[in-house]
Protein backbone atom coordinates (compact mmCIF):
# COMPACT_ATOMS: atom_id res chain seq x y z
CA UNK A 1 0.00 0.00 0.00
CA UNK A 2 1.62 3.02 -0.75
CA UNK A 3 1.80 6.02 1.58
CA UNK A 4 -1.31 7.95 -0.15
CA UNK A 5 -3.33 4.69 -0.09
CA UNK A 6 -2.34 3.92 3.69
CA UNK A 7 -3.45 7.76 4.61
CA UNK A 8 -6.82 7.14 3.07
CA UNK A 9 -7.46 3.91 5.18
CA UNK A 10 -6.05 5.58 8.02
CA UNK A 11 -8.70 8.45 7.71
CA UNK A 12 -11.46 6.03 7.48
CA UNK A 13 -10.85 4.04 10.26
CA UNK A 14 -10.54 7.11 12.64
CA UNK A 15 -13.47 7.94 11.08
CA UNK A 16 -15.04 4.46 12.08
CA UNK A 17 -13.15 4.82 15.26
CA UNK A 18 -15.40 8.05 16.08
CA UNK A 19 -18.56 6.30 14.70
CA UNK A 20 -18.40 2.72 15.64
CA UNK A 21 -18.59 0.84 18.88
CA UNK A 22 -17.55 2.63 20.87
CA UNK A 23 -20.20 5.16 20.29
CA UNK A 24 -23.26 4.76 21.67
CA UNK A 25 -25.45 5.94 19.01
CA UNK A 26 -24.18 3.72 16.45
CA UNK A 27 -26.84 1.42 15.68
CA UNK A 28 -25.69 -2.72 15.92
CA UNK A 29 -28.20 -5.04 14.08
CA UNK A 30 -28.98 -8.26 15.75
CA UNK A 31 -28.64 -10.96 13.09
CA UNK A 32 -31.03 -14.11 12.45
CA UNK A 33 -27.70 -16.30 13.56
CA UNK A 34 -27.17 -14.54 17.28
CA UNK A 35 -24.06 -12.19 16.12
CA UNK A 36 -24.62 -8.60 15.80
CA UNK A 37 -23.38 -6.24 12.97
CA UNK A 38 -22.24 -2.43 12.66
CA UNK A 39 -22.18 -0.62 9.05
CA UNK A 40 -20.49 2.44 8.40
CA UNK A 41 -19.81 4.09 4.92
CA UNK A 42 -18.28 7.68 3.89
CA UNK A 43 -18.12 8.09 0.45
CA UNK A 44 -16.33 5.31 -1.62
CA UNK A 45 -15.53 3.87 1.70
CA UNK A 46 -17.28 0.95 3.64
CA UNK A 47 -17.18 -0.78 7.43
CA UNK A 48 -18.83 -3.94 8.13
CA UNK A 49 -18.31 -5.23 11.66
CA UNK A 50 -19.30 -8.47 12.32
CA UNK A 51 -19.51 -10.40 16.23
CA UNK A 52 -20.57 -12.98 18.05
CA UNK A 53 -20.31 -12.42 21.62
CA UNK A 54 -21.26 -15.54 24.26
CA UNK A 55 -24.56 -15.58 26.63
CA UNK A 56 -22.19 -14.77 29.86
CA UNK A 57 -20.58 -11.86 27.78
CA UNK A 58 -16.85 -13.04 29.04
CA UNK A 59 -15.85 -13.71 25.25
CA UNK A 60 -16.34 -12.26 21.55
CA UNK A 61 -15.53 -13.19 18.26
CA UNK A 62 -15.53 -11.11 14.99
CA UNK A 63 -14.20 -9.56 11.83
CA UNK A 64 -14.30 -5.94 10.10
CA UNK A 65 -13.85 -5.81 6.22
CA UNK A 66 -13.08 -2.37 4.74
CA UNK A 67 -14.62 -2.02 1.12
CA UNK A 68 -13.05 0.59 -1.00
CA UNK A 69 -15.39 1.28 -4.28
CA UNK A 70 -17.87 -1.56 -3.34
CA UNK A 71 -14.50 -4.23 -3.29
CA UNK A 72 -12.67 -5.70 -0.21
CA UNK A 73 -9.74 -3.78 0.74
CA UNK A 74 -8.93 -4.54 4.54
CA UNK A 75 -9.43 -7.09 7.02
CA UNK A 76 -9.39 -7.69 11.07
CA UNK A 77 -10.56 -10.49 12.55
CA UNK A 78 -10.54 -10.33 16.69
CA UNK A 79 -11.52 -12.45 19.31
CA UNK A 80 -11.11 -11.25 23.28
CA UNK A 81 -11.61 -12.87 26.62
CA UNK A 82 -12.38 -11.73 30.23
CA UNK A 83 -10.03 -14.39 31.88
CA UNK A 84 -10.48 -12.80 35.61
CA UNK A 85 -13.28 -11.91 38.08
CA UNK A 86 -14.71 -8.60 36.49
CA UNK A 87 -17.64 -7.88 35.06
CA UNK A 88 -18.10 -7.84 31.59
CA UNK A 89 -20.25 -5.12 31.07
CA UNK A 90 -17.45 -3.34 32.73
CA UNK A 91 -14.62 -4.56 30.66
CA UNK A 92 -16.69 -3.56 27.89
CA UNK A 93 -16.98 0.15 28.76
CA UNK A 94 -13.40 0.31 29.06
CA UNK A 95 -13.30 -1.63 25.64
CA UNK A 96 -15.93 1.52 24.13
CA UNK A 97 -14.05 4.00 25.49
CA UNK A 98 -10.82 3.10 24.47
CA UNK A 99 -11.96 2.52 20.83
CA UNK A 100 -13.05 6.03 20.57
CA UNK A 101 -9.54 7.10 20.89
CA UNK A 102 -7.60 5.10 18.32
CA UNK A 103 -3.55 5.29 18.11
CA UNK A 104 -2.67 7.46 15.11
CA UNK A 105 -0.30 5.00 13.84
CA UNK A 106 -2.40 2.04 13.72
CA UNK A 107 -6.34 3.02 13.99
CA UNK A 108 -7.49 -0.44 14.68
CA UNK A 109 -8.55 -0.49 18.51
CA UNK A 110 -7.36 2.02 21.21
CA UNK A 111 -4.63 4.25 22.42
CA UNK A 112 -1.20 2.75 22.79
CA UNK A 113 -2.33 3.22 26.88
CA UNK A 114 -4.99 5.10 28.74
CA UNK A 115 -5.93 4.62 32.32
CA UNK A 116 -9.59 5.17 33.75
CA UNK A 117 -9.61 5.38 37.56
CA UNK A 118 -8.87 1.75 38.38
CA UNK A 119 -8.60 0.55 35.21
CA UNK A 120 -5.53 0.20 32.38
CA UNK A 121 -5.92 -0.04 28.98
CA UNK A 122 -3.33 -1.04 26.59
CA UNK A 123 -2.80 -2.11 23.27
CA UNK A 124 0.26 -3.23 21.04
CA UNK A 125 0.07 -2.61 17.76
CA UNK A 126 1.25 -5.01 14.77
CA UNK A 127 4.29 -3.33 12.14
CA UNK A 128 1.86 -2.30 9.44
CA UNK A 129 -2.01 -1.97 8.38
CA UNK A 130 -0.62 -4.08 5.41
CA UNK A 131 -0.20 -7.12 7.56
CA UNK A 132 -0.54 -7.33 11.30
CA UNK A 133 -1.07 -9.24 14.49
CA UNK A 134 -1.70 -7.27 17.33
CA UNK A 135 -3.07 -7.32 20.96
CA UNK A 136 -5.21 -5.20 23.51
CA UNK A 137 -5.11 -6.09 27.71
CA UNK A 138 -6.93 -4.64 30.41
CA UNK A 139 -6.17 -4.74 34.80
CA UNK A 140 -7.98 -3.79 37.03
CA UNK A 141 -6.30 -2.47 40.27
CA UNK A 142 -3.06 -4.46 38.77
CA UNK A 143 -4.82 -7.75 37.85
CA UNK A 144 -5.14 -8.79 34.16
CA UNK A 145 -9.36 -9.56 33.56
CA UNK A 146 -9.11 -9.22 29.62
CA UNK A 147 -6.94 -10.12 26.40
CA UNK A 148 -7.64 -9.54 22.82
CA UNK A 149 -5.97 -10.55 19.69
CA UNK A 150 -6.50 -9.39 16.17
CA UNK A 151 -4.95 -10.29 13.03
CA UNK A 152 -5.37 -9.07 9.59
CA UNK A 153 -4.36 -6.60 6.60
CA UNK A 154 -4.71 -5.52 3.47
CA UNK A 155 -6.85 -7.51 1.02
CA UNK A 156 -6.83 -5.37 -2.26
Amino acid sequence: MNANEQAELKQFLNFVATNGYGNEATKKHRQSDGSDTIELADGDWKFHDNYFTSSDGRSFFGREVVFKAGKPYWYMGYAGFTIADAEPSEVDKIIGTAMLSPDEDTPIRGPLELTLGDWQYAFTPGDSLDEFYAAEWIKHNGTNVYLAHLHGGLIA
